[in-house]
């Protein structure tokens, strides 16, 4: 159920304690057996929050608030990679254009050179027949 949320194994095993909220909101779930994000999301997907003792309205404020920032930052650290490998694709895409035009006048320079040893292929076999008829 806390999948919802989108939260990496990892994150989700983050203690309570992690999670940056006040002493008393984490006394208060640390109070109701919550040791974890996993086990928080879990009871907000299930149950009332505000059902556990020490649990009150400010505290399940911080608490929403707190995994809404959660959400929002890991957004923006999406939206940050993302914009990263957009521009790390531009730079592959312009280094691909550079390096096949390199490879074009690569290639139009060998040609040059093959055009240039088949004219002195030609001219030695004639100096060479030249020679054997003498």
């Amino acid at each position: 159920m806390s999948n919802e949320y989108n939260f990496t194994k990892q994150e989700l095993a983050a203690p309570i304690s992690e999670l940056g909220l006040t002493t008393r909101a984490t006394n208060a779930l640390a109070g109701a057996g919550i040791e974890t994000l996993d086990d928080l999301l879990h009871v907000l997907t299930t149950r009332k929050l505000q059902d556990f003792r020490n649990i009150g309205k400010t505290s399940l404020e911080e608490i929403h608030i707190k995994i809404a920032e959660m959400q929002t930052s890991k957004y923006r650290d999406f939206k940050t990679a993302e914009t990263a490998i957009n521009n790390h694709k531009a730079e592959i895409k312009s280094k691909i254009e550079q390096y096949n035009k390199l490879i074009q006048e690569l290639t139009t320079e060998q040609e040059f050179y093959d055009k240039q040893m088949d004219t002195l292929r030609q001219n030695y076999a004639k100096q060479n027949k030249l020679s054997q008829a003498k």
